[in-house]
């Protein structure tokens, strides 16, 4: 499991932080022109209506970037869809890779007009939850498991540096890190 780093302006400590606080203070203000990347584990392309079964799985180099207007997605190949472009974003499961081993969250974008779809499983369950918080405030729809664990989950606890040096805590959700804050890849 990957973590980030989070370094007080002007400091050259920090401490380790979880992926989905890193995700989560990185989607709440303004997007940088590279995006912003969601760890995966694998990315499939399915067919609408037809769940089990996958026309392409990549494991190797997924992709899922958010911007502020559009998500840059790769099973086979690299595309660029518009948030817009979303007929419905759906929870498919909350699963385990292994008996005892941490659950993932495994989200299915629908196209509006396609047969087709792009399933994400995301490694970190959290951060599947904030990335249907940032879907839901960009106006794409979620289905009714996704809008129950967006409801129903909580919201992950933060230890944030802030420019002056203090550290805050609390949920990220509630506007705890609302301060800028430089984010980099731990060791």
């Amino acid at each position: 499991m990957s973590t980030e780093r989070v370094i007080a302006p002007g400091s050259s400590g920090g401490y380790a932080l979880p992926p989905s606080v890193a995700l989560a203070a990185q989607l709440r203000g303004e997007i940088a022109d590279e995006g912003v990347p969601v760890a995966l584990e694998a990315a499939l392309t399915g067919l609408r209506g037809v769940p089990l079964i996958a026309l392409a799985r990549n494991s190797a180099a997924p992709r899922l970037r958010l911007f502020d207007d559009r998500m840059d997605v790769r099973v086979l190949r690299r595309r660029t869809r518009a948030y817009t472009d979303i007929e419905q974003v759906e929870l498919i499961a909350l699963r385990r890779k292994t008996a005892g081993s941490p659950r993932r969250a495994v989200l299915e974008f629908r196209w509006r007009g396609g047969m087709t779809t792009f399933v994400a499983c995301i490694a970190n369950p959290g951060c599947g939850r904030i990335v249907l918080a940032f879907l839901d405030r960009r106006g794409v729809p979620l289905g009714p498991a996704a809008r129950a664990r967006l409801d129903t989950a909580p919201e992950p606890a933060a230890r944030v540096a802030t420019p002056g040096g203090a550290v805050k805590s609390g949920a990220v959700d509630s506007g705890a890190v609302d301060s800028p804050v430089a984010l980099h890849p731990g060791p």
